[in-house]
């Protein structure tokens, strides 16, 4: 049981740090919906029940949609970082206390309303400040953000999802 715990965590990790990279390739290019839609699915699923091949799929959507985003990123031999993987296990290696809880508190943000978003939206895309709020939020958590920053981010992430509600 615990291999196949840390085989789960293993791919919870890559999602994590593929969702950051399709955040980090989105700063400078528009993306399209099929990026929106891994992106979302992506969040929704993180941490949800569900077999491994699934959360491989959701890998690999997104991972697909990050190198449309940026074709040349997979083949440079001078990796810059702009478009990399920054994981769950990145996040939970973060040395200030604060700043970890708070990324942790907003990815766990993002989860949520990407939830609320699924399940109020029959094409599963929000309006574009929403689109743009999740893609700031990704790129917040692979970035050294302050802790002002992360708490903006994370109260406007409840707004949001306030919004889906109504």
């Amino acid at each position: 049981m615990n291999t196949e715990k840390n085989a789960r965590f293993a791919l919870e990790d890559q999602l994590t740090g593929v969702l950051i990279a399709l955040a980090r390739a989105a700063e400078n290019e528009t993306p399209p919906a099929s990026a929106h839609r891994a992106m979302l699915s992506g969040l929704a699923y993180e941490f949800a029940a569900g077999d491994a091949g699934s959360l491989e799929k959701a890998v690999a959507a997104v991972r697909a949609e990050k190198s449309r985003l940026a074709p040349m990123c997979a083949a440079c031999t001078a990796a810059c970082g702009r478009t990399a993987e920054y994981g769950l296990r990145d996040l939970l290696a973060e040395p200030d206390a604060r700043i970890r809880a708070l990324k942790l508190s907003l990815l766990f943000s993002l989860q949520g309303l990407a939830r609320c978003v699924r399940a109020a939206r029959s094409d599963g895309l929000p309006q574009q400040a929403t689109l743009a709020f999740f893609y700031r939020g990704l790129f917040a958590l692979g970035y050294p953000f302050s802790p002002q920053q992360l708490q903006a981010l994370i109260e406007e992430g409840g707004q949001l999802a306030l919004q889906q509600l109504e």
